[in-house]
């Protein structure tokens, strides 16, 4: 964050072999696991990002299509977070908790609470993105707007705006104008999207806490997960 990507600094076919290179470490990973927990444990975590790999793809596809569709309900936007950013950490807690050797109800258990956690997170993403410091927050503040991606911050605002307001938002869409883009930020906060996107986030970061807290085990491990979940939602960068 906050430095040139791969594809900007040696071009996009290095970048794509690059990519293409790390997938087959991760297959050397996975083949390691044998080895560390046994073929069962390994297989289950193979299992798991065989089927995340999947989701990922088809949330990249949800995101890509909002920019032809220009149409989005509030529910389609949480299940794109869920698929592009949310199944990250639900995967990641599972295949903690598979490695660890805790019983497939508590693997299930802190994959549901921090798949909750991830979508909060990714809403408070798209929320600094645009009232961000970009010296904290590490990327161009606005790029969501310019790059038209279909944020709660951005379909809340659609959903309430009146029709030229929201044709000046399209033209700002896959257009990095500074000032247009300070014009529809100040257009979420004329309409509320900004506060009603953090009591979203907070909903579900309260919902992923509380589950993890549900489960059994130690109270003192439980708090900690609590207290990353909570720093991932309240940054500022």
């Amino acid at each position: 964050r906050g430095e040139p990507a791969l594809h900007i600094k040696y071009g996009v076919p290095i970048a794509v072999n690059a990519g293409d290179g790390l997938y087959a470490l991760c297959y050397g990973a996975l083949r390691e696991n044998e080895r560390l927990l046994g073929v069962e444990r390994a297989w289950r975590i193979f299992e798991e990002l065989a089927e995340l790999s999947v989701v990922l793809v088809e949330g990249q596809a949800m995101d890509l299509e909002f920019k032809d569709r220009r149409e989005m309900s509030e529910s389609e936007v949480i299940e794109t977070l869920r698929k592009k950013t949310a199944k990250l950490f639900a995967v990641s807690a599972k295949c903690g908790a598979i490695a660890g050797s805790a019983s497939n109800e508590v693997a299930e258990e802190l994959g549901s609470a921090w798949e909750d956690i991830g979508i909060a997170f990714q809403i408070r993403d798209d929320i600094l993105n645009v009232i961000g410091e970009e010296g904290k927050y590490g990327k161009s503040i606005g790029g969501d707007i310019a790059e038209g991606k279909p944020t709660l911050l951005l379909i809340n605002c659609l959903e309430q705006c009146e029709l030229d307001e929201k044709e000046n938002i399209y033209k700002c869409l896959h257009n990095y104008d500074k000032q247009k883009i300070e014009e529809v930020v100040n257009l979420f906060r004329k309409y509320g999207s900004i506060d009603y996107s953090e009591e979203i986030a907070m909903r579900y970061l309260r919902e992923g806490t509380d589950k993890i807290r549900e489960i059994e085990g130690k109270e003192e491990l439980k708090e900690r997960m609590v207290a990353l979940a909570e720093y991932f939602v309240e940054r500022e960068k």
